[in-house]
């Protein structure tokens, strides 16, 4: 898509739920400018980092990183959010330096105020993911970033399509809801991590999602995900219906803290937006959803639906990913 990137950008709304008041482990940072413009979601591994620190409040590690990492984007975007990026290398070396510049700087600190309480595996750890859109050439690009199991996504009238490839021994996104695989990389103040990377170029109207697992992780199916988002949208009356609608979704359905951010690109209007996928949520809703929800025990029903559904969701897990 070509054309100013403040007149390309047509929405854009967080949701973010703690299961318990004032210890939820998400976290988040979503920003935008004339030039760019930015959604961050983080989940503070809570196994992994279940230890707490007395002079950081009696907070875990997992609270702490989720925090940490989450202000690191905040100072990177509010320092190099209108660059122009010479490259992806470019990109991915001025994020790491404030991540691992916040890092340090909190986890020196909290390693000097640790209670004995808990086992803590790792230093710090959280899951990230991060889209990063901007203008490059009169082109939209999205840098997608991501470590962990937390997701961004891509929605158009294609379908969902998920952009990041979960860091779990499970081997795709049905087996992730049932296996409980074991995260195999997240960000950590050790450093011992990999930060993935991509960039794709967005040629028509959609909508980038970032979710933790609380939005996706407690339901039968991917196909149930893309439906719930897109029932909301299609029943709303405005941005604000749309919203309100997922957290209410959410909150009935979650088992852990969650958090959604989005923004859409292309649309003029709210109107615009849900029209362009009316067709799309009724695609779904029978071919998957009246299926599942007709023989909702039936394993081998779910596989086969997924193998179908997964030709188009998975349609960008095969691009080139770098690991920092």
């Amino acid at each position: 898509m070509n054309g100013k990137f403040s007149e390309l950008l047509s929405l854009g709304f967080l949701i973010s739920q703690e299961m318990v008041k004032n210890h939820g482990e998400d976290n988040y940072y979503c920003k935008y400018s004339e030039d760019s413009a930015v959604i961050c979601v983080l989940d503070g591994c809570g196994g992994l980092g279940s230890r707490t620190y007395e002079g950081c409040g009696g907070q875990t590690g997992a609270y702490l990183a989720s925090r940490t990492v989450s202000g690191a984007v905040h100072d990177w975007y509010r320092d190099m959010g209108r660059t122009k990026w010479k490259d992806e290398r470019e990109f991915m070396e001025s994020l790491i330096t404030y991540i691992q510049k916040a890092y340090s700087v909190v986890g020196d600190y909290a390693k000097s105020s640790i209670k004995i309480s808990g086992s803590m595996v790792r230093d710090l750890p959280t899951t990230i993911a991060l889209a990063y859109a901007w203008m490059k050439d009169n082109e939209l690009v999205l840098h997608v970033v991501w470590a962990g199991d937390s997701r961004i996504y891509l929605m158009d009238e294609d379908g969902m399509c998920q952009l990041t490839r979960d860091d779990v021994k499970s081997q795709d996104a049905l087996s992730n809801l049932y296996d409980d695989g074991a995260l195999t990389n997240v960000l950590s103040s050790d450093g011992n991590y990999k930060l993935h990377h991509k960039v794709i170029s967005i040629k028509k109207p959609c909508v980038i999602i970032g979710a933790t697992d609380g939005c996706f992780g407690y339901l039968p199916s991917p196909m149930n995900f893309e439906y719930e988002v897109l029932r909301n949208l299609t029943d709303a009356k405005n941005i604000y219906g749309f919203r309100d609608g997922l957290k209410a979704f959410f909150k009935e359905v979650a088992g852990d803290d969650f958090t959604f951010a989005c923004m859409g690109f292309g649309y003029e209007k709210f109107s615009e937006l849900k029209g362009s996928f009316e067709k799309r949520r009724n695609f779904v809703e029978k071919e998957y959803i009246s299926k599942i929800e007709s023989d909702p025990d039936n394993d081998e029903l779910i596989e086969k639906l997924w193998q179908e559904y997964r030709k188009l969701y998975e349609r960008y897990l095969s691009k080139n990913t770098e690991g920092r």
